[in-house]
Protein backbone atom coordinates (compact mmCIF):
# COMPACT_ATOMS: atom_id res chain seq x y z
CA UNK A 1 0.00 0.00 0.00
CA UNK A 2 1.15 3.53 -0.78
CA UNK A 3 -0.12 6.65 0.65
CA UNK A 4 0.74 9.94 -1.07
CA UNK A 5 1.47 12.71 1.83
CA UNK A 6 2.50 15.63 -0.38
CA UNK A 7 4.73 16.07 -3.16
CA UNK A 8 8.05 14.01 -2.98
CA UNK A 9 6.83 12.85 0.35
CA UNK A 10 5.32 9.06 0.62
CA UNK A 11 4.81 6.42 2.89
CA UNK A 12 4.95 2.80 2.18
CA UNK A 13 2.82 0.57 4.12
CA UNK A 14 3.23 -3.14 4.74
CA UNK A 15 0.16 -5.23 4.54
CA UNK A 16 -0.92 -6.24 7.88
CA UNK A 17 -2.86 -9.68 7.80
CA UNK A 18 -4.63 -12.35 10.17
CA UNK A 19 -1.73 -13.85 9.76
CA UNK A 20 0.97 -11.58 10.51
CA UNK A 21 -0.47 -9.95 13.25
CA UNK A 22 1.23 -10.32 16.81
CA UNK A 23 0.11 -7.69 19.16
CA UNK A 24 3.49 -9.45 21.47
CA UNK A 25 5.83 -8.30 18.41
CA UNK A 26 4.49 -5.47 17.77
CA UNK A 27 3.70 -2.13 18.97
CA UNK A 28 -0.01 -1.99 17.79
CA UNK A 29 -2.00 0.81 17.56
CA UNK A 30 -6.26 1.08 16.38
CA UNK A 31 -6.65 3.55 13.54
CA UNK A 32 -10.10 4.59 11.77
CA UNK A 33 -11.02 6.99 8.89
CA UNK A 34 -13.94 8.32 7.06
CA UNK A 35 -14.81 7.72 3.63
CA UNK A 36 -12.08 9.99 2.13
CA UNK A 37 -9.39 8.70 4.70
CA UNK A 38 -9.28 13.18 5.57
CA UNK A 39 -8.16 11.94 9.44
CA UNK A 40 -5.59 8.72 8.40
CA UNK A 41 -4.13 11.44 5.93
CA UNK A 42 -3.94 13.87 8.87
CA UNK A 43 -1.98 11.20 11.45
CA UNK A 44 0.21 9.83 8.43
CA UNK A 45 1.66 13.81 7.16
CA UNK A 46 2.48 13.94 11.04
CA UNK A 47 4.28 10.80 11.18
CA UNK A 48 6.13 12.08 8.00
CA UNK A 49 8.62 14.26 10.41
CA UNK A 50 9.64 11.35 11.96
CA UNK A 51 9.17 7.91 9.33
CA UNK A 52 8.01 4.85 11.31
CA UNK A 53 7.86 1.57 9.13
CA UNK A 54 4.20 0.48 9.06
CA UNK A 55 1.88 -1.72 8.51
CA UNK A 56 -1.69 -1.33 7.76
CA UNK A 57 -4.84 -3.52 8.21
CA UNK A 58 -8.04 -2.99 6.72
CA UNK A 59 -10.90 -3.98 8.40
CA UNK A 60 -12.83 -3.77 5.15
CA UNK A 61 -11.10 -6.55 4.44
CA UNK A 62 -11.01 -8.52 7.06
CA UNK A 63 -14.06 -7.66 8.72
CA UNK A 64 -14.24 -10.84 10.32
CA UNK A 65 -10.50 -10.86 12.12
CA UNK A 66 -11.40 -7.40 13.34
CA UNK A 67 -14.70 -7.66 14.63
CA UNK A 68 -13.46 -10.33 17.27
CA UNK A 69 -10.27 -8.85 17.89
CA UNK A 70 -10.33 -7.74 21.04
CA UNK A 71 -8.57 -4.71 21.66
CA UNK A 72 -9.19 -3.59 25.29
CA UNK A 73 -5.46 -3.74 25.30
CA UNK A 74 -5.05 -1.22 22.67
CA UNK A 75 -3.81 2.24 24.43
CA UNK A 76 -5.19 5.27 22.75
CA UNK A 77 -3.16 7.38 20.19
CA UNK A 78 -2.76 10.87 20.45
CA UNK A 79 -0.62 13.46 18.22
CA UNK A 80 -0.53 16.85 17.08
CA UNK A 81 -1.00 17.66 13.45
CA UNK A 82 -1.67 21.31 12.56
CA UNK A 83 -1.77 23.02 15.80
CA UNK A 84 -4.48 20.06 16.89
CA UNK A 85 -3.78 17.26 19.32
CA UNK A 86 -5.91 14.51 18.09
CA UNK A 87 -6.62 11.52 20.92
CA UNK A 88 -8.00 8.26 19.38
CA UNK A 89 -9.05 5.25 21.05
CA UNK A 90 -10.51 2.77 18.28
CA UNK A 91 -12.95 1.31 20.72
CA UNK A 92 -15.58 2.13 17.91
CA UNK A 93 -14.20 0.91 15.19
CA UNK A 94 -17.26 -1.30 13.84
CA UNK A 95 -19.88 1.90 14.21
CA UNK A 96 -21.63 3.35 11.67
CA UNK A 97 -19.87 1.66 8.63
CA UNK A 98 -16.95 3.36 8.79
CA UNK A 99 -13.37 2.10 7.36
CA UNK A 100 -10.92 1.55 9.91
CA UNK A 101 -8.08 0.20 9.73
CA UNK A 102 -5.38 -1.61 12.30
CA UNK A 103 -1.48 0.20 12.21
CA UNK A 104 1.62 -1.88 13.14
CA UNK A 105 4.98 0.13 13.59
CA UNK A 106 8.00 -1.21 14.71
CA UNK A 107 8.20 2.28 16.73
CA UNK A 108 5.44 3.40 17.91
CA UNK A 109 3.88 6.66 18.08
CA UNK A 110 2.84 8.68 20.84
CA UNK A 111 0.50 6.65 23.27
CA UNK A 112 -1.80 7.81 25.70
CA UNK A 113 -3.13 5.51 28.26
CA UNK A 114 -5.94 6.12 31.34
CA UNK A 115 -3.53 5.93 34.20
CA UNK A 116 0.10 4.53 34.90
CA UNK A 117 -1.30 0.67 35.26
CA UNK A 118 -2.91 0.62 31.55
CA UNK A 119 0.90 1.48 30.82
CA UNK A 120 2.26 -1.08 33.58
CA UNK A 121 -0.01 -3.60 32.11
CA UNK A 122 0.52 -2.57 28.29
CA UNK A 123 4.50 -3.06 28.69
CA UNK A 124 4.05 -6.18 30.63
CA UNK A 125 2.00 -7.90 28.45
CA UNK A 126 3.49 -7.11 25.24
CA UNK A 127 7.07 -6.84 26.45
CA UNK A 128 7.20 -3.72 25.09
CA UNK A 129 10.73 -1.88 25.18
CA UNK A 130 11.09 1.21 22.48
CA UNK A 131 7.64 3.54 22.74
CA UNK A 132 6.82 6.92 24.05
CA UNK A 133 4.76 8.23 26.13
CA UNK A 134 3.50 11.55 27.13
CA UNK A 135 0.51 13.21 29.14
CA UNK A 136 -0.75 15.69 26.73
CA UNK A 137 -1.04 19.35 27.52
CA UNK A 138 -4.98 19.46 27.51
CA UNK A 139 -4.59 17.19 30.56
CA UNK A 140 -2.77 19.14 32.89
CA UNK A 141 -3.70 22.41 34.90
CA UNK A 142 0.39 23.40 34.60
CA UNK A 143 -0.21 23.10 31.05
CA UNK A 144 -1.00 26.90 29.97
CA UNK A 145 1.92 28.12 32.62
CA UNK A 146 4.04 25.80 31.32
CA UNK A 147 3.52 27.27 27.59
CA UNK A 148 3.28 31.11 28.88
CA UNK A 149 6.37 30.19 30.99
CA UNK A 150 8.35 28.51 28.30
CA UNK A 151 11.30 30.97 27.93
CA UNK A 152 12.11 31.36 31.59
CA UNK A 153 11.26 27.59 32.96
CA UNK A 154 14.49 25.86 33.10
CA UNK A 155 13.77 22.18 33.76
CA UNK A 156 10.30 20.63 34.63
CA UNK A 157 8.37 17.67 33.92
CA UNK A 158 4.74 16.09 33.72
CA UNK A 159 4.01 12.88 35.35
CA UNK A 160 1.50 10.68 37.02
CA UNK A 161 -1.96 10.81 37.84
CA UNK A 162 -1.09 12.93 41.11
CA UNK A 163 1.92 15.10 39.82
CA UNK A 164 0.93 17.69 37.45
CA UNK A 165 4.61 19.79 37.40
CA UNK A 166 7.94 19.45 39.36
CA UNK A 167 10.19 21.94 38.87
CA UNK A 168 13.63 22.10 40.17
CA UNK A 169 15.99 25.13 41.35
CA UNK A 170 19.63 23.80 42.14
CA UNK A 171 18.75 21.27 44.47
CA UNK A 172 15.55 22.58 44.89
CA UNK A 173 12.03 20.93 44.28
CA UNK A 174 8.91 22.00 43.86
CA UNK A 175 5.88 19.93 43.58
CA UNK A 176 2.26 21.01 42.06
CA UNK A 177 -0.98 18.87 42.80
CA UNK A 178 -3.30 18.49 40.24
CA UNK A 179 -5.65 20.43 42.90
CA UNK A 180 -3.68 23.18 42.43
CA UNK A 181 -5.29 25.86 39.75
CA UNK A 182 -2.52 27.46 37.41
CA UNK A 183 -3.44 30.76 39.18
CA UNK A 184 -1.61 29.35 42.69
CA UNK A 185 0.79 27.70 40.64
CA UNK A 186 1.92 30.77 38.82
CA UNK A 187 1.67 33.00 42.31
CA UNK A 188 4.42 29.80 44.10
CA UNK A 189 6.62 30.15 40.57
CA UNK A 190 6.51 34.36 41.07
CA UNK A 191 7.25 33.73 44.71
CA UNK A 192 10.05 31.56 44.90
CA UNK A 193 11.15 33.03 41.33
CA UNK A 194 12.16 29.70 39.74
CA UNK A 195 14.11 29.80 36.65
CA UNK A 196 12.67 27.01 34.33
CA UNK A 197 13.34 25.78 31.05
CA UNK A 198 10.44 23.77 29.40
CA UNK A 199 10.10 22.61 25.73
CA UNK A 200 6.20 22.36 25.54
CA UNK A 201 4.51 19.03 24.86
CA UNK A 202 2.22 20.01 22.54
CA UNK A 203 4.76 20.75 20.16
CA UNK A 204 5.95 17.34 20.27
CA UNK A 205 5.25 16.02 16.51
CA UNK A 206 7.01 18.93 14.37
CA UNK A 207 9.88 18.56 12.17
CA UNK A 208 11.36 21.51 14.57
CA UNK A 209 11.01 19.88 17.78
CA UNK A 210 12.06 16.66 16.07
CA UNK A 211 15.19 17.64 15.15
CA UNK A 212 16.26 19.61 18.24
CA UNK A 213 14.72 18.52 21.73
CA UNK A 214 15.40 20.71 24.63
CA UNK A 215 15.02 19.03 28.01
CA UNK A 216 16.53 17.29 31.01
CA UNK A 217 16.56 13.70 32.61
CA UNK A 218 14.70 14.12 36.29
CA UNK A 219 14.26 11.44 38.44
CA UNK A 220 11.04 11.05 40.17
CA UNK A 221 10.70 9.33 43.82
CA UNK A 222 8.43 6.70 44.54
CA UNK A 223 9.98 4.24 46.13
CA UNK A 224 10.65 4.75 49.78
CA UNK A 225 13.57 1.52 49.39
CA UNK A 226 15.09 4.34 46.90
CA UNK A 227 15.15 7.35 48.71
CA UNK A 228 18.84 8.06 49.67
CA UNK A 229 19.94 6.46 46.28
CA UNK A 230 17.45 8.48 44.21
CA UNK A 231 18.58 12.14 46.08
CA UNK A 232 21.84 11.48 45.71
CA UNK A 233 21.93 10.59 41.95
CA UNK A 234 19.17 13.52 41.52
CA UNK A 235 21.51 15.69 42.90
CA UNK A 236 24.55 14.68 40.91
CA UNK A 237 22.69 14.67 37.75
CA UNK A 238 21.45 17.96 37.86
CA UNK A 239 24.72 19.80 39.23
CA UNK A 240 26.21 17.71 36.13
CA UNK A 241 23.42 18.99 33.29
CA UNK A 242 22.07 22.38 34.79
CA UNK A 243 24.21 24.26 32.63
CA UNK A 244 23.65 22.12 29.69
CA UNK A 245 20.47 23.41 28.28
CA UNK A 246 21.00 21.93 24.80
CA UNK A 247 21.51 18.43 25.28
CA UNK A 248 19.14 16.36 23.49
CA UNK A 249 17.09 14.59 26.19
CA UNK A 250 13.82 14.80 26.12
CA UNK A 251 11.86 15.55 29.15
CA UNK A 252 9.08 12.40 28.64
CA UNK A 253 9.43 9.78 30.36
CA UNK A 254 7.72 6.63 32.32
CA UNK A 255 8.74 3.76 34.28
CA UNK A 256 7.17 0.42 35.32
CA UNK A 257 7.84 -2.05 37.83
CA UNK A 258 9.78 -4.84 35.75
CA UNK A 259 10.64 -7.73 38.35
CA UNK A 260 8.85 -5.84 41.57
CA UNK A 261 12.63 -4.88 42.82
CA UNK A 262 13.73 -2.32 40.09
CA UNK A 263 12.52 1.09 38.30
CA UNK A 264 12.96 1.51 34.77
CA UNK A 265 13.28 4.73 33.64
CA UNK A 266 12.48 5.09 29.67
CA UNK A 267 13.13 8.43 28.03
CA UNK A 268 11.74 8.95 24.56
CA UNK A 269 14.68 10.22 22.91
CA UNK A 270 18.13 8.37 23.87
CA UNK A 271 18.28 4.39 24.11
CA UNK A 272 20.76 2.90 26.63
CA UNK A 273 21.48 -0.38 26.07
CA UNK A 274 23.90 -3.25 28.12
CA UNK A 275 25.29 -6.15 26.07
CA UNK A 276 28.13 -8.06 27.97
CA UNK A 277 28.69 -5.57 30.03
CA UNK A 278 29.16 -2.77 27.48
CA UNK A 279 26.93 0.54 28.19
CA UNK A 280 25.95 1.87 24.31
CA UNK A 281 24.33 4.98 23.71
CA UNK A 282 22.80 4.57 20.35
CA UNK A 283 21.29 7.93 18.46
CA UNK A 284 20.78 9.42 15.54
CA UNK A 285 22.78 12.53 13.92
CA UNK A 286 21.10 15.45 12.40
CA UNK A 287 21.43 13.72 9.12
CA UNK A 288 19.97 10.82 10.22
CA UNK A 289 22.84 8.42 10.45
CA UNK A 290 22.29 6.13 13.49
CA UNK A 291 25.67 6.07 15.04
CA UNK A 292 26.53 4.78 18.31
CA UNK A 293 29.44 4.75 21.16
CA UNK A 294 30.72 2.60 23.83
CA UNK A 295 31.12 4.27 27.72
CA UNK A 296 32.38 2.46 31.11
CA UNK A 297 30.84 4.66 33.23
CA UNK A 298 28.15 7.93 33.80
CA UNK A 299 30.65 10.76 33.53
CA UNK A 300 32.31 9.20 30.85
CA UNK A 301 28.61 9.59 29.05
CA UNK A 302 28.60 12.87 30.17
CA UNK A 303 31.59 13.43 28.20
CA UNK A 304 30.42 12.02 25.35
CA UNK A 305 27.21 13.88 25.49
CA UNK A 306 28.25 17.34 25.94
CA UNK A 307 30.12 16.46 22.88
CA UNK A 308 26.62 16.96 20.64
CA UNK A 309 25.42 20.47 22.02
CA UNK A 310 23.94 21.22 19.22
CA UNK A 311 20.62 19.68 20.68
CA UNK A 312 19.45 18.25 17.56
CA UNK A 313 20.39 14.63 18.08
CA UNK A 314 17.89 12.20 17.90
CA UNK A 315 17.49 9.53 20.53
CA UNK A 316 15.37 6.50 21.32
CA UNK A 317 15.01 4.82 24.83
CA UNK A 318 16.02 2.98 28.10
CA UNK A 319 18.03 3.59 31.28
CA UNK A 320 17.93 1.93 34.66
CA UNK A 321 17.95 3.48 38.12
CA UNK A 322 20.26 0.18 39.25
CA UNK A 323 22.57 0.84 36.73
CA UNK A 324 22.94 4.63 37.02
CA UNK A 325 23.09 3.93 41.14
CA UNK A 326 26.03 1.14 40.23
CA UNK A 327 28.19 3.75 38.42
CA UNK A 328 27.30 6.70 41.16
CA UNK A 329 28.57 3.99 43.70
CA UNK A 330 32.12 3.49 41.78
Amino acid sequence: LTISIQAQQVLQFNDLTPQNFDKRKQNIVLFYSDDNNTIATQFEKALVANPKDLARMNCDKYQEFCSKLNIDFLPMLQYRYNDIVHTYSGKDFTQNGITQFIYSMKDSPFFNFKSRYEFFDYVKENNIKNYFLFTGPDQDYAASLLIKFKHSIKIAFFFSDSLSLTAFRNNLEFRFREEYTVQKVEEFINLHRVPLFFKAESDLLTAENLQAPLAFIIFDQQDENYKNEVKKIRKWYIEALKNEQEIAFYTNFAFYDSNKNSLDYLFSRCKFEYKRGIQVLIYKDIEGKQKHFDYENIQQMISEIEKLKDGRAKFNSVLTIHDLIKDQKK
